[in-house]
């Protein structure tokens, strides 16, 4: 698929709404010599990286959650709020 961090970023916040609700910031890069996405989830102070391997990142594109991911942001809330 050919899409940018920034359209990637938008379709994870539509997909996991809690993002916005608890104020987290995100954000995202790609590293092309692993072929992979690094997430990087934040709040005023403590932050946390997920990685999405091109497969993942094309299953969030076509509007599939992705477990790695959820729970992640899942534990970071739970440690942050």
């Amino acid at each position: 698929m050919d899409y940018s961090p920034t359209n990637l970023k938008y379709k994870i916040l539509e997909l996991y709404p809690e993002i916005v609700h608890y104020g987290i910031d995100v954000f995202i890069i790609y590293d092309q010599d692993k072929g992979r996405y690094g997430i990087r989830f934040t709040m005023p102070s403590p932050d946390t990286t997920v990685f999405l391997d091109q497969k993942d990142a094309d299953g969030c594109m076509a509007g599939k959650k992705n477990d790695p991911l959820g729970q992640s942001l899942e534990k970071f809330i739970a440690e942050n709020t």
